[in-house]
């Protein structure tokens, strides 16, 4: 497949917008610089050809789900050969030209071929996650890996149907990562050593990637899971959302919610108290509320639509969810 240069970062190089207008918009993980899949578009850009913009360059890739993250000059793709490795591709936003690679082997195979999630930036290293398990950081200084783990096979993880495929957190000194283990469900890795720092309780099956949102004023991790073994077509299966504490991975609330199915799209936060969940195969979405009026926290399903979303995240803008 081809790989072409998605970045609002290319297109104001091409518009002529330079310095801190283009830097500010750096896409280093999962849904952007603000984990919501939107930026600000800077005063002073031109409005969008109507063709949109012209492509700057494109290079060959294998297939897969995974995006790209870009810091600077430099966009990171987690390539992968299918039945063999994943590898880590630096390219030059400016011209497309491979700067540096590194991989690891990787044998195996899931339902549908390729690479699953979106490196994650920092200045110092970069951070990705495998569909068959492997969790691994960079050193960006060396062009090496620093250190790796199989989630799979050290943390006895369980690999869901579509394989490993929930995208990474970053924290303040640590990743958090998808275990899907009968006794651990997140693991917060060490950013410089890939130490285990915590684990989370029990979460089920997910392909849906956790966020960092504030519930009733404190940081708070939001996950969704479902039971383990269940695959999209299993119309029985109940799924929930499970609120943890980022400092400690401990569980401050897990609801059941109201529409079955693995999901895939991770919550989306609205306001101070509301929260969009959504799911394919014909589960729906949902809009929650939680608070935290004592010491329990209460979830509430404010509305309910057939409709949802198979794969992608909503964005939400103004009064609107795209």
């Amino acid at each position: 497949m081809k790989f072409l240069i998605p970045k609002l970062v290319a297109l104001l190089g091409l518009l002529g917008i330079q310095g801190s207008a283009a830097a500010s918009q750096d896409w280093t993980q999962f849904l952007g610089p603000n984990g919501n899949g939107a930026v600000a578009w800077p005063t002073g850009v031109p409005v969008l050809p109507p063709n949109g913009p012209r492509v700057v360059w494109r290079v060959d890739a294998g297939p897969g789900f995974g995006g790209a993250a870009i810091q600077g000059d430099e966009v990171f793709l987690h390539d992968r050969i299918t039945g063999k490795e994943d590898v880590l591709r630096v390219y030059g936003l400016d011209d497309g030209k491979l700067r540096w690679e590194a991989g690891y082997p990787a044998e195996g195979r899931v339902s549908f071929k390729g690479s699953r999630t979106v490196p994650v930036v920092t200045d110092t290293h970069v951070y990705t996650a495998g569909g068959m398990g492997h969790v691994t950081g960079f050193d960006r200084r060396s062009k090496q890996i620093a250190w790796s783990v199989n989630v799979e096979k050290s943390m006895t993880g369980l690999r869901p149907m579509f394989g490993f495929s929930t995208n990474l957190l970053l924290l303040e000194r640590a990743v958090v990562a998808a275990v899907l283990a009968e006794d651990r469900g997140l693991v917060a890795l060490d950013r410089a050593t890939g130490e285990v720092l915590w684990t989370t309780e029990y979460v089920g099956f997910s392909h849906s990637s956790p966020v960092l949102v504030e519930v009733a004023g404190e940081p708070t991790i939001l996950f969704l899971g479902c039971p383990t073994g269940a695959s999209p077509q299993e119309e029985a299966v109940p799924s929930w959302v499970h609120g943890f504490d980022p400092k400690t991975g401990k569980l401050l609330f897990r609801h059941e919610l109201s529409f079955a199915r693995l999901p895939i799209p991770p919550p989306i936060q609205i306001d101070a108290e509301r929260f969009f969940v959504t799911a394919g195969y014909s589960a729906g979405s949902r809009l929650l509320r939680i608070t935290r009026p004592g010491t329990e926290y209460v979830v509430e399903e404010l509305f309910s639509h057939e409709r949802g979303s198979q794969v992608h995240p909503a964005v939400h803008h103004g009064e609107h969810l795209y």
